[in-house]
C-alpha cells in the first residue's frame, strides 16, 4: 500500500502571511538556503533531477485550498487520497521512478523533507485506529524479540532511551525482526548520541524519525551531525 507523506515545515517555509489568506494559489515561495539537505539529496544519483521533482511538488502541493499543510494527497488533506509516484507521474510529466526515489531520499534522516506523518504506517494508507490494526494488540510482557539480546526487557530499555514514543506495536515487530541488530547497549548508546544531534533537536525534534523506522533501517548505524557550539542546527 502507498504511504501518506507530509512536507516537513510546510507553514514556514513554503507560506507567507498573505499566501496563508488565499484560498488558490498561483505562486508559492520556496527558500533560499541550501543546507546540508539539499547537498546530500544533490550528491545522490539523480539527485539534480530528484530536486527538480521536489520544487515540482511544492508548486503541485501549493495548488490546494487553504488551509494547506503540505500533505502529499489530491486534496492536500490528511485524508486524501495519498499521491502514487504513477500519480505524479501523470501530473508532471517527471517519470514515477523519479518520483518514487525522491519519496524515499526525501524521508530520510540525512535529508529530513518528508515524513510518514504520526498515526500513519508505511503498509497501510489508513489511520492505526483503523480495523487493519486490530490484530495488532500484542502482549509487550510475554512478546520475545529476535536479534541480540532480544526479550521484551530489551525492546522496553530501548523504547525509554528513544525520544520519540509513538507506534510502540510497530517498533516491537520492527524489534522481533531486526535479526541483525547490535547489542541492546550499543543500541541505546547510538541514541543517545543521536539524540543530540543536529538532525534530532531541529525544529523541536521534528526530525526524528518514528522508532518502528528507526529500527527497520538500522538507524543505530546512522552518520549524525553533532551540535555546534551555538546549538545550530541543518537548514532546508
Amino acid at each position: 500500500m502507498t504511504p501518506m507523506y507530509q512536507i516537513i515545515g510546510w507553514d514556514d517555509n513554503f507560506e507567507g502571511a498573505k499566501s496563508r489568506t488565499y484560498k488558490h494559489k498561483t505562486t508559492c515561495q520556496m527558500p533560499t538556503k541550501h543546507g546540508l539537505g539539499y547537498r546530500r539529496l544533490i550528491g545522490m544519483k539523480d539527485g539534480a533531477a530528484m530536486f527538480g521533482a521536489w520544487c515540482v511538488l511544492i508548486q503541485v502541493l501549493s495548488r490546494h485550498d487553504k488551509p494547506r499543510q503540505g500533505y502529499c494527497t489530491d486534496t492536500g488533506r490528511i485524508d486524501g487520497k495519498a499521491y502514487t509516484p504513477a500519480d505524479l507521474e501523470l501530473l508532471t510529466g517527471i517519470q514515477a521512478r523519479i518520483w518514487k526515489s525522491l519519496l524515499q531520499a526525501a524521508t530520510m534522516q540525512d535529508v529530513g523533507w518528508l515524513r510518514i506523518p504520526d498515526g500513519y504506517r508505511t503498509d497501510t494508507t489508513g489511520p492505526l485506529n483503523s480495523d487493519l490494526d486490530l490484530d495488532l494488540d500484542l502482549d509487550l510482557d510475554s512478546c520475545s524479540g529476535g536479534g541480540s539480546g532480544g526479550g521484551s526487557g530489551d525492546f522496553e530499555r530501548f523504547w525509554e532511551a528513544y525520544p520519540r514514543k509513538v507506534g510502540k506495536k510497530s517498533a516491537l515487530r520492527s524489534w522481533q525482526r531486526a535479526n541483525d541488530r547490535p547489542d541492546t547497549e550499543t543500541i541505546i548508546s547510538e541514541i543517545s548520541l543521536q539524540r543530540n544531534s543536529q538532525e534530532w533537536t531541529k525544529d523541536g525534534g521534528a526530525y526524528i524519525p518514528h522508532p518502528a523506522t528507526w529500527i527497520n533501517r538500522g538507524g543505530w548505524d546512522d552518520h549524525v551531525t553533532p551540535i555546534d557550539a551555538h546549538g545550530r542546527g541543518r537548514g532546508f
